[in-house]
């Protein structure tokens, strides 16, 4: 997927240079007809599309090697949320609810708040927890509610 993108992006930009040459062209096929060209305008013209052509390359160069970052960018996004997911996954098939190290009442009391019906991150403020984790024990404590 990553080279298709490079060349749509590469042909977009070459395609659009070639326009932008044959427009040059044009003008000066047309220049032509009322007047001949001299050779310092043939000169100038070939400088031109020869300018024209690097800027192009260059383009081309910076698009692919940004395409690139950020497919580079996208594929520790994607590792990194593969990661999470295994993790949950683990999380949500085990038989205990993740607790937290150090409190070792944090399900229940997150479970508690979230009975009286105080929001996930109000339950986090009192109990002292990030709202990830009080949002994880409510799924699991809901996934398991739902399979018992």
């Amino acid at each position: 997927m990553d080279w298709l993108a490079i060349l749509i992006v590469g042909g977009v930009v070459l395609g659009s240079g070639c326009v932008l040459l044959s427009t040059i062209l044009r003008a000066v096929w047309a220049r032509k007809e009322r007047e001949s060209l001299t050779s310092d305008d043939l000169r100038a013209l070939e400088e031109s599309v020869v300018l024209l052509i690097q800027d192009l390359e260059e383009q081309v160069d910076r698009g692919i090697k940004e395409l690139s970052k950020r497919a580079e960018v996208l594929e520790r996004m994607i590792e990194e949320a593969d990661e999470r997911i295994r993790a949950l996954q683990e999380i949500t098939h085990s038989t205990e609810v993740p607790r937290r190290v150090g409190s070792p009442h944090l399900t229940e009391k997150v479970l508690g708040h979230a009975s009286t019906g105080l929001s996930p991150s109000e339950i986090a403020r009192t109990v002292g927890a990030s709202l990830a984790e009080v949002d994880l024990i409510l799924r699991v404590a809901q996934a398991r509610a739902g399979r018992g």
